[in-house]
């Protein structure tokens, strides 16, 4: 006698091939639940990684600020000292011409 639908024997019980594609679907299942776990652990990480790389560049990023703030202070005190010593060598002979010298000679 041929079997049914489903895998139905003569009598509409259940068949062994029945019981078999079925534990083959739990199985695959199974799996499909397994792998989607494994995705979900993976793209948790994922974010986890760029979360961090994120946190380490904006670490950078301050520290470079720091830096280059540092940078400008110093350049500015070389700046100002510079032109003090300047005007100091210069202050000395542009206090304009003595009185001798506006006088024509005799």
């Amino acid at each position: 006698m041929l079997t049914g639908f489903m895998g139905r024997g003569p009598a509409g019980c259940l068949s062994d091939e029945y019981f078999k594609a079925s534990k083959r679907k739990r199985g695959g299942d199974e799996h499909l639940a397994q792998q989607e776990r494994h995705l979900e652990r993976n793209l948790a990480q994922v974010d986890r990684h760029w979360q961090l790389t994120m946190e380490a560049a904006a670490r950078a990023r301050e520290e470079e600020m720091a830096l280059r703030r540092e940078e400008n202070a110093q350049t500015q005190a070389f700046n100002l000292a510079f032109l003090r010593t300047l005007g100091q060598v210069l202050g000395g002979s542009r206090r304009g011409p003595s009185p001798q010298e506006d006088e024509p000679p005799l």
